[in-house]
């Protein structure tokens, strides 16, 4: 669960960076406030759709969203290691472009 309050933190601070409140980001994503409350408790992970749903009204990344959380891998869910593993695969082959 400590990686689910990691990842309401981050929610929480994207959607007060963002200006907007919870009501506003229900009304926009068409979701409740009370889900989005949830999400940012650590109570719930959004679904995968969600979680990009939200990246969007927020205007950051998953990999923005996923910095904050990154910390324990073990306790994302399979969707979001597998962007970050084909993430750090592409950094892996920039790197190795760039030298070339």
């Amino acid at each position: 669960m400590g990686n689910d309050r990691a990842l309401g933190n981050a929610l929480r601070h994207f959607r007060e960076l963002s200006g907007l409140t919870q009501t506003e980001v229900a009304d926009i994503t068409e979701l409740s406030q009370s889900t989005i409350s949830r999400f940012e408790d650590g109570d719930n992970w959004p679904c995968k759709e969600t979680t990009f749903r939200l990246c969007y009204v927020y205007g950051i990344t998953l990999l923005d969203l996923f910095d904050f959380v990154i910390d324990d891998l073990r306790n994302l869910p399979s969707w979001a290691l597998e962007i970050h593993v084909v993430n750090l695969e592409q950094e892996k082959k920039d790197e190795i472009t760039e030298n070339d």
